[in-house]
């Protein structure tokens, strides 16, 4: 990971692993908020 300074500001880099961590952790991550929040993904509109 890490930063370009490009002529309209920075650019970031992201690791090509970045998809594999969001696929492991976000879902698990999601579902504990919702529950958290008495709420279910499918009460959720997006």
């Amino acid at each position: 990971m890490g930063w370009d300074i490009i002529k309209d500001g920075f650019q970031i880099n992201l690791s090509t692993d970045i998809p594999a961590l969001v696929k492991e952790h976000v879902g698990k991550n999601i579902d504990d908020f919702l529950r958290k929040n008495k709420v279910t993904r499918d009460e959720v509109s997006y």
